[in-house]
């Protein structure tokens, strides 16, 4: 009917009949949207598409669509055009492709060096610490090796200060009885010598004395020996409130400058030691009790006992002169002594006994006007009165 390349047609070219293969197609499958065929004008091997028009008209009420012409789209360009163009298209389309990897690419290292940038940097950082770190742990290391070393020196020269200073104390202490002695016996041989018979009753006399000073003598060397080496305890569960008013049954008979008293609890109370040991204990603390009671003042010593949590509590309290604020810190060292006579080691003894079962031994004192010391020692059980 009509052409946009009328001259093709006009001059016998191509056929003014559309493709019979395509015509059949289109009119036998009115489905069809359109069909595309190849067709040859001599040589020349070219493909054309062809597609139905239709047009829809009202019929009874009703569209009626129905097909009034076909149209034809050749395309005259030759098979290698085609495909050189296609393979121009792919190419420039690669190039495009390449150049933007390229472009992604130098894009995501420059992200990724800004990213890993300080994470390197806080790596190297990290280094230069840990090797700072490790330098300074050697020396930290070395340093305490270095204290320990020194406090090792330092507990070994105490250690041999305060043996010396023991030393030193028992010497004293052996030297004062060993004077009046020899006097004692110097005086007894020159009374011999010129009054032989009548040296009865000065032999009676100076052997008392040389008894008495023989048994300080031998108190000193037991007290310093028991500080040396402390017999080994026999630890066993024992009802304390009977130990506690053995102790003091001993030291009340006979008691006449002293009022002592007694404070037990009502219930039983049991604690797991040595009872030899805890005996030694309460000796000294009452022992010195009275002995720090001035002549001048009627004593007042009372001993008590009470529980508080799980742990038992002895105290022994006095009137007596007290302990001077400033030797505090010497009351349980080895030699101390507020007495006239004695070794020292009583306290520093039994501070050792009490340690041993996991106890504690201290003191309040009030200069002039008394002491109280206190033995903790931990609770195993307790029972009322009448179960024991």
């Amino acid at each position: 009917i009509s052409s946009s390349e009328s001259d093709v047609f006009n001059k016998g070219i191509v056929s003014k009949s559309m493709d019979a293969m395509a015509f059949n197609a289109l009119s036998r499958m009115n489905k069809l949207k359109y069909t595309q065929e190849e067709e040859k004008v001599g040589s020349l091997t070219y493909k054309a598409a062809y597609l139905p028009l239709k047009l829809s008209t009202l019929k009874d009420n009703e569209i009626v669509t129905q097909t009034v012409a076909y149209m034809g789209l050749p395309y005259y360009s030759k098979q290698r055009e085609l495909r050189d163009d296609v393979n121009v298209f792919m190419g420039t389309l690669l190039n495009l492709y390449v150049f933007l990897l390229l472009i992604a690419g130098a894009v995501a290292i420059g992200i990724t060096n800004s990213i890993t940038r300080p994470i390197a940097r806080i790596g190297e950082k990290l280094k230069e610490f840990k090797d700072e770190l490790g330098d300074l742990i050697e020396e930290y290391n070395r340093l305490i090796k270095k204290v320990e070393e020194s406090a090792e020196k330092l507990a070994h020269q105490e250690r041999e200060g305060a043996w010396r200073e023991m030393a030193k104390q028992v010497a004293h202490e052996i030297k004062n009885p060993l004077t009046p002695m020899k006097l004692s016996i110097q005086y007894l041989l020159h009374a011999y010598r010129s009054n032989p018979e009548d040296i009865s009753p000065l032999l009676k006399r100076v052997s008392v004395t040389l008894i008495e000073q023989i048994d300080n003598l031998a108190s000193i060397a037991s007290e310093f020996s028991n500080f040396a080496k402390m017999p080994r305890a026999d630890n066993q569960k024992l009802v304390v409130n009977d130990l506690v008013k053995s102790v003091f049954d001993f030291f009340n008979e006979g008691s006449e400058l002293i009022d002592l008293s007694l404070e037990l609890p009502e219930n039983q109370i049991f604690v797991f030691a040595d009872k030899n040991h805890l005996i030694q204990v309460l000796n000294n603390l009452i022992k010195n009790a009275t002995q720090a009671i001035p002549d001048h003042r009627r004593g007042n010593i009372i001993v008590s006992l009470h529980q508080r949590d799980q742990t038992a509590i002895i105290k022994v309290k006095d009137n007596g002169t007290g302990i001077p604020e400033d030797k505090w810190n010497k009351v349980f060292v080895p030699n101390f002594t507020t007495k006239n006579s004695g070794t020292g080691l009583g306290l520093a003894i039994s501070k050792n006994i009490i340690e041993s079962v996991d106890g504690k031994i201290h003191f309040e004192s009030i200069e002039d006007v008394g002491t109280d010391f206190f033995v903790e020692l931990p609770i195993v059980e307790i029972r009322p009165m009448e179960e024991v």
